[in-house]
């Protein structure tokens, strides 16, 4: 998936007449920053820091490298806006999908399930309360009143089973993670033992990544396609 990712970026670089520096700045910025976090590495001393065990520098390592992937989105927001896929007057950080065609819709719906899914299968097979009390911490700590209903409303989806979804409700739930770590200072663990938070983080980190992937060549095609 990544090759098919650079193959586009190469594309449209080659169909500029000066190469790179033709191409939209968001777009560069984009690609830049999104290689970039592929490429960080985190970790955690013991000099100063009072965390002491792998389990909990681990976590703290991967929602590092998660809000990092989260800001290569927000980037691609910015050069989605600059193709004219997304309204610089809406601020929904995903209605810009649908603009995109069904198949990227449908691709990016995937990933969403896929990560329900793996929610669902964790909570089954954790305590009887499943991850209702991580839910609920997040819900708590999340910044506006419709981040709080779509952070409940993604508990229900994983305890109850519809068969009903929404992307935009999976990804606010990273989001949500965003929120909750930049504003209120909170800390990783939610609530939420470490070795399944950890789990957890990483496929959020996985599904996000490919989200932006699959996005992103996009977004590269599209400009290849409209300047020619």
């Amino acid at each position: 998936m990544i090759d098919n990712f650079i193959k586009a970026r190469e594309i449209l670089v080659s169909s500029y007449p000066e190469g790179d520096k033709d191409t939209k700045r968001e777009g560069r910025v984009f690609y830049i920053r999104f290689l970039l976090s592929l490429d960080l590495s985190v970790s955690i001393g013991n000099e100063y820091s009072l965390t002491k065990t792998k389990a909990v520098k681990d976590c703290y390592c991967q929602i590092y490298r998660l809000l990092d992937m989260w800001t290569v989105y927000e980037a691609l927001l910015q050069y989605a806006e600059s193709l004219g896929l997304k309204n610089e007057d809406d601020h929904s950080r995903y209605k810009w999908i649908s603009a995109c065609g069904t198949e990227i819709s449908e691709s990016i719906d995937g990933c969403a399930m896929d990560g329900i899914e793996y929610l669902r299968s964790l909570n089954d097979e954790i305590s009887k309360f499943g991850l209702e009390s991580y839910f609920y911490h997040l819900e708590q700590q999340s910044e506006s009143r419709s981040l709080q209903k779509n952070v409940h409303n993604m508990w229900n989806i994983v305890s109850m089973r519809p068969n009903i979804f929404d992307r935009k409700i999976f990804l606010d739930l990273i989001y949500a993670e965003r929120c909750a770590y930049f504003h209120n200072g909170d800390c990783v663990r939610m609530s939420t033992d470490y070795s399944i938070r950890l789990k957890m983080l990483t496929k959020y980190y996985e599904t996000l990544k490919e989200v932006v992937i699959r996005l992103g060549e996009f977004c590269f095609m599209y400009e290849t396609q409209e300047h020619q």
